[in-house]
């Protein structure tokens, strides 16, 4: 509408441990309104595409879904528990600790 202006929407940092510092600024409340460009959460808060929470991610198509584990198939890092995908495969946890033990005793 012409001269009609938008409610003020009060954005909150979501305060889940388990995400990172820049993750916790990406996470807003959105009471009242659905103007998320991203995925709502069971909170009701807007979790941009690409950011990770404790067990989900946001993935382009604007739902939250369940981290894929090692070997899944997957297109982007956020997608895997790990936060490492190389040629379309989660890496493990355990994989990643071995090559940094690798190269700890490489160099240590």
């Amino acid at each position: 509408m012409v001269g009609s202006k938008s409610p003020d929407v009060t954005s909150t940092i979501s305060t889940n441990e388990e995400t990172t510092n820049s993750e916790k600024s990406a996470i807003v409340s959105n009471e009242g309104e659905n103007n998320c460009n991203g995925c709502l959460d069971s909170s009701n808060n807007c979790v941009p595409v690409g950011v990770r929470t404790e067990n989900e991610f946001c993935d382009i198509d604007k739902i939250l879904k369940t981290q894929l584990t090692e070997s899944m198939q997957c297109n982007n890092n956020f997608e895997c528990d790990s936060n490492v995908c190389v040629s379309n495969k989660c890496i493990g946890k355990g994989f990643l600790e071995k090559i940094l033990s690798w190269f700890m005793n490489l160099f240590g």
